[in-house]
């Protein structure tokens, strides 16, 4: 049905067997037809000419409409070829007299594809005009969506208290997705009807058969959809329900495929009893024989190379040359995998040459869309770095002491295991970073790092466009692309957690990466792409823990393949086998932490396992049946995470609001139109890349789902930070299906300005938002949450560099207060850590006057205390403990983040040494 019913313009058009000469003007496009055409077709009397002439003999043929048969049907044309052929030989009869009357498609006819083009952009603006209409139905779901993501978000009128947002925005969700479904009908519906006419019967059966498997699944839907709201006690029985119900649909659907394809095959088959007229190939010899010495040479090279990364990565510790020999590993076993024809050097001259042939020109309007896109995108990540965020909290300053230790102290990790455990990439590439000149090991370089490992996730997202839509026309493709990086140019999402300076900002880079990669190799089948795959896994998995969901999206990407993919047992196994070589290579760059994770196999797993299971279950048995107790959870946390886009937002002040959504009211509008755009795409495109996508978004939404411990974190921005390509790719397709429509409906230059005006409008829309959003609510509430580390540290350099020092400087805690370390950083001095409670003041005195450099205690200078407002304890000590002292508050916005400091003169060392023999013990 799929393959009536479509309209891929890679398909050559069907060819009318013996006795169908209806179908030869079934109203099929031709390749490469414009899909507006379709409907302009010639008159019935010209039609009938064509076919009364096209169902001429061989031998009525001339040469030139021999060659357009073959290029218009090549297959076709050859069986009545080799006809002839078999009847000549037969009859022993030259191949002049052979004559075959049989039906042969229609040659292009170039004249007939313009006078409908002319026509088409001659025609009027009518009601009645089919682009009009879909015009019109897109332009209303558009509005729909755009009302209901604003409803659903909450406003002054609508609260968001008991989902009463949501449920007031979403029947115009609903609406909108709905009409942009009927919009894609509508325009096809031509195309549909003469599809569907074509059929026989037992195809039309074949289409009846299927839709109970497909009522089936529906109805385990909306089954899994109440057990995301039911009570507690109800909720696993009914998704268990849903599950039983969609397995029974998965086995229905496989009967009658099956029982389908065996009645094809008990079909007579036609042209069963033709003579073999070309000899048949010669065995193909071993494949072994085909690798070259050079290539054995190679795959001992690499395996030596990771043999050695092995034996010295023992401990959780790599040096610099092993580092160097791991890198070069990695391309040794890209090479080894590489197709047995591929050379590098033919390769590198063949790209010489393409970049040669590249005409600027022709791509100018693709380039400068780009480099504007970049602009946007920085501007929203480096503006006013150093003051947004205002503040370092706990997390940061791990990464700032874990970088400085490797560049200063030679500390280099395999995995650093402190937080919970963190993935290493991050961390040496802030090293190399900030010790450029001009940089120090600060907060501003590690935003700056983020920020920039941000701004390089945009030419991918691009590039991604580019690829997923390669089979379309270039043109298109270049403008969803285009559309995909200039959303996440100006995402609050993407720029959110670019400009914090964690390494979540690895995460999309290595998911767009990744999915490039995988796109090209299901499409094509190359082990090539296959390859560079591999190596992108295994460098996201040095990155951040989101991408540990990607392996599985590998794997059910070349399932999804093997399924649509019309193709021999030969090719089914060159996919199979193309998936274990992506499998080793990742594997092998992975190396390094697969070594960590075999020896400690707790600290790789801690954060991972905690998220799901929390630390109560230990034992497998505890796991299965926690899991098992978890359905509920399980099932919320996809109602939350399904409701990411529109109305859950992120509870943790670091990265989001909780009453905003990841997307702005724009930008989710477009992804839930860009929902039906894709299904209508996998309906009329055979392309494993178009299922490939949506289940792609699946599976890097699973970090943040799979938070069975804790639900109060789903959803997490930061832990589904691998959705941010897909989602945003997603979004684009219908902007750049309306832009299409517009040029289509809207003749000449008009239609292109409107299309243009139309996608900047919707870019710069979005980027008012979300810099709106950015710079204002969520920056204040980032400020009111935050500790003042900054103006601490700022107190603490100011009195370090005048008559004071760092080791005369202390912070007396409190209960959930600064991170002592955060201020030393802000303060110029690394690891610095005298802080305690007011108490232990007499032994954090002692322990200072043992301490070296600058971090020693000078009693010959004055003293300083920093402590809480709230801190009442510490304010009465200090004033019995040095009368002569003064205390000044520290005013810092909001006002209940204000603090004190408390200067006392210097005591002296015999002072010094008195105080703590009088006060040792308090």
């Amino acid at each position: 049905m799929s393959e009536a019913l479509g309209d891929s313009a890679r398909d050559p058009a069907p060819v009318a067997d013996s006795g169908d000469a209806a179908q030869a003007g079934s109203g099929r496009r031709r390749p490469g037809a414009p899909a507006e055409l379709e409907r302009h077709s010639a008159p019935e009397s010209a039609i009938a000419s064509e076919a009364a002439d096209d169902a001429r003999s061989l031998e009525q043929l001339t040469l030139s409409e021999l060659i357009l048969h073959f290029r218009r049907a090549p297959l076709p044309t050859w069986r009545r070829l080799r006809q002839a052929a078999a009847a000549e030989s037969a009859r022993g009869l030259p191949i002049e007299s052979a004559s075959i009357a049989m039906p042969l498609p229609p040659p292009t006819r170039v004249d007939r594809g313009a006078r409908a083009k002319a026509a088409i952009r001659a025609a009027p603006l009518t009601w009645r005009n089919t682009d009009v209409i879909k015009l019109l139905l897109y332009s209303a779901a558009i509005i729909l969506a755009l009302i209901g993501s604003v409803l659903a978000r909450g406003t002054d009128q609508a609260q968001r208290a008991n989902d009463y947002a949501l449920s007031l925005g979403a029947p115009f969700l609903w609406l909108g997705f709905l009409l942009w479904l009927a919009a894609e009908i509508a325009g096809r519906r031509a195309r549909l009807t003469a599809g569907w006419q074509a059929l026989d019967r037992r195809a039309r059966l074949h289409w009846a058969a299927r839709s109970l498997p497909a009522l089936l699944a529906l109805n385990s839907l909306f089954t899994f959809t109440a057990s995301m709201t039911a009570p507690h006690e109800e909720a696993t029985p009914l998704a268990l329900h849903g599950l039983a119900q969609l397995t029974l649909a998965g086995g229905v659907l496989l009967a009658i495929e099956l029982f389908a394809r065996r009645a094809r095959g008990r079909r007579p088959a036609t042209n069963r009893a033709e003579p073999r007229l070309l000899a048949r190939s010669p065995a193909r010899k071993p494949i072994l024989r085909d690798i070259s010495r050079w290539r054995m040479a190679l795959v001992m090279l690499a395996a030596l190379s990771s043999l050695i990364v092995w034996t010295n990565t023992t401990g959780n510790r790599i040096e610099p040359p092993v580092i160097l020999l791991w890198l070069l590993s990695a391309a040794l076993w890209g090479f080894v995998f590489a197709p047995l024809r591929w050379n590098l050097f033919d390769w590198a001259s063949g790209r010489i040459d393409v970049f040669r042939r590249f005409r600027w020109r022709e791509h100018r309007p693709a380039i400068i869309a780009l480099a504007l896109i970049m602009l946007l995108g920085a501007a929203f990540r480096l503006h006013q770095l150093d003051a947004y965020p205002p503040q370092m909290y706990s997390d940061l300053v791990e990464k700032i002491q874990d970088a400085y230790r490797i560049h200063h102290f030679d500390d280099y990790h395999v995995f650093f295991t402190n937080t919970g455990g963190r993935d290493p990439l991050h961390f040496y590439l802030l090293s190399l970073l900030a010790s450029q000149p001009g940089l120090a090991f600060d907060h501003y370089s590690l935003k700056l790092m983020s920020a920039l490992e941000s701004l390089m996730t945009l030419p991918l997202v691009f590039w991604l466009g580019v690829e997923v839509m390669a089979g379309r026309r270039r043109g298109f493709a270049w403008v969803v692309g285009a559309l995909a990086a200039a959303l996440v140019a100006v995402s609050f999402w993407h720029a959110g957690i670019g400009r914090q300076g964690m390494r979540i900002s690895l995460a999309p880079l290595f998911s767009a990466l990744v999915a490039i990669c995988l796109a090209r190799g299901l499409r094509h089948n190359r082990r090539s792409d296959f390859a560079l795959a591999g190596i992108a896994l295994g460098f996201g998995l040095t990155g951040y823990q989101a991408v540990r969901a990607l392996p599985l999206a590998a794997v059910l990407g070349v399932a999804i393949a093997l399924v649509l993919a019309r193709q021999s047992w030969r090719a089914r196994l060159s996919y199979s086998l193309n998936l274990a070589a992506l499998a080793f290579i990742s594997l092998m760059v992975f190396l390094p932490l697969l070594h960590f994770w075999v020896e400690y196999p707790d600290a790789y797993m801690r954060r991972t396992n905690t998220r799901i299971f929390g630390d109560e279950p230990t034992t497998d048995a505890q796991r299965i049946d926690f899991l098992m107790g978890s359905v509920p959870v399980l099932m919320s946390n996809i109602r939350k995470t399904a409701l990411f886009y529109h109305y859950y937002g992120d509870s943790a002040w670091v990265s989001g609001l909780a009453h905003e959504p990841a997307m702005d009211p724009a930008s989710a509008a477009f992804l839930l139109l860009g929902l039906a755009a894709w299904l209508a795409l996998m309906a009329k495109w055979r392309d494993p890349v178009a299922v490939f996508v949506p289940v792609y978004l699946l599976v890097t939404l699973l970090p943040t789902t799979l938070s069975l411990s804790f639900p109060r974190e789903v959803p997490s921005m930061i832990r589904a930070s691998g959705a941010i390509p897909p989602s945003y790719l997603m979004a684009a397709l219908p902007i750049a299906l309306f832009c299409r429509q517009l040029r289509i409906a809207i003749a000449g230059r008009k239609g292109k300005l409107a299309a243009l005006l139309f996608a900047a409008g919707v870019a710069l829309a979005a980027n008012h938002y979300n810099t709106s959003l950015y710079f204002g609510e969520f920056n204040d509430a980032f400020r009111d949450s935050a500790h003042p580390h900054a103006q601490a540290g700022a107190v603490l350099r100011g009195f370090a560099e005048s008559d004071g020092a760092y080791g005369n400087a202390f912070v007396l805690t409190s209960p959930h207060w600064w991170d002592v370390r955060a201020v030393g950083i802000e303060g110029g001095a690394m690891f610095w850590d005298s802080g305690g409670e007011v108490g232990a003041l007499p032994r954090l005195l002692e322990r200072g006057l043992w301490r070296q450099a600058q971090f020693r205690l000078d009693p010959e200078r004055d003293l300083l205390f920093f402590y809480s407002q709230l801190n009442q304890e510490a304010a009465t000590m200090l004033s019995q403990w040095f009368p002569q002292g003064r205390q000044l508050t520290i005013e810092v916005e909001p006002a209940r983040n204000s603090f004190h400091i408390y200067r006392a003169p210097a005591l002296g060392a015999d002072g010094i040494d008195r105080f703590i023999a009088e006060n040792r013990g308090t």
